[in-house]
């Protein structure tokens, strides 16, 4: 087993969604040394889940960062693994506490990499969520982002695919009735009360305003609020405050969790909304002194 490669970088992003395109668009802009990493093949995160009506609101964002990428390491299909020292301050073994563990997330056999940025900017984003429910596990149960991603590579979640929304409000509303319309599927309003079937989804019954209604389908997505994927914050030392959609990891006006580590985007409970993502990219840039 060869010996991990240890080299240093100014400005480190991980993950590659709209929130860490715009801070790694912020601190190239300012003519720092960029490596953005995501575990994907490709950059976007959840932007590759949202139909094109609704990912038209962040053109602005991407075409900002399209513009810059050429000054900026991108580095999709690798895995952020670790941050040392896993606690405060106990024995790292030499590795500073900024230190970050990457691996080729898709190669059998790769070798590892500890990389220690200057400024570390964490925007993980979120995992998709799936409410408890009889038949949650049931083939052609899935979440919106996993629909999304399929509808956009030619692949349908099913003939009769029903989306289902807690409320016409949810954050979400727009994508699913984007979707409901391109795939031929049905919108419903209401919460799961049982999926029919067992190989397969052959109906759902769902409750609406305290009545139950069986719809025949044979696939359900269902729009859930996504939990924040903030497993590499703690191992910065960032705190997380615990909430119906799962734990938010808790910064500062400056998105600081540590001294010149930061949290952006969802994982810190932001709006999926490109001009938050934005403003919170230039905090994050004064805030590191860039």
């Amino acid at each position: 087993t060869s010996p991990a490669l240890r080299r240093s970088v100014p400005v480190l992003v991980v993950g590659a969604g709209a929130a860490g395109l715009a801070v790694a668009t912020a601190f190239a802009r300012k003519g720092m040394d960029v490596e953005l990493v995501d575990e994907g093949y490709e950059v976007g995160g959840s932007l590759r889940a949202l139909p094109p009506g609704v990912r038209q609101k962040f053109a602005a964002l991407e075409s900002a960062f399209q513009e810059v990428r050429s000054r900026i390491n991108v580095r999709p299909g690798t895995l952020a693994a670790a941050i040392f020292p896993l606690a405060s301050n106990e024995e790292s073994h030499g590795a500073s506490p900024r230190t970050v563990l990457l691996v080729d997330a898709h190669a059998r056999e790769s070798h590892a990499e500890l990389v220690t940025p200057d400024v570390l900017v964490l925007a993980t984003g979120a995992h998709d969520a799936m409410p408890a429910f009889p038949g949650n596990d049931v083939p052609g149960v899935l979440p919106l982002r996993a629909a999304g991603i399929l509808v956009a590579h030619g692949v349908l979640a099913g003939r009769r695919p029903l989306f289902l929304l807690p409320s016409a409000e949810h954050a979400s509303a727009a994508a699913a009735k984007e979707l409901a319309s391109a795939t031929g599927g049905t919108l419903v309003l209401g919460e799961v009360e049982r999926v029919h079937g067992s190989a397969r989804v052959r109906g759902v019954s769902v409750r609406t305003n305290g009545v139950i209604a069986k719809h025949d389908c044979d696939a359900l997505v269902v729009s859930a609020e996504a939990s924040p994927a903030y497993e590499l914050a703690l191992q910065c030392g960032a705190k997380a405050s615990h909430e119906a959609r799962g734990f938010v990891v808790q910064t500062d006006a400056s998105f600081s969790v540590a001294p010149q580590v930061f949290a952006v985007g969802t994982l810190a409970g932001s709006k999926h909304d490109p001009v938050e993502y934005v403003r919170a990219a230039a905090k994050v840039v004064r805030a590191a002194g860039a």
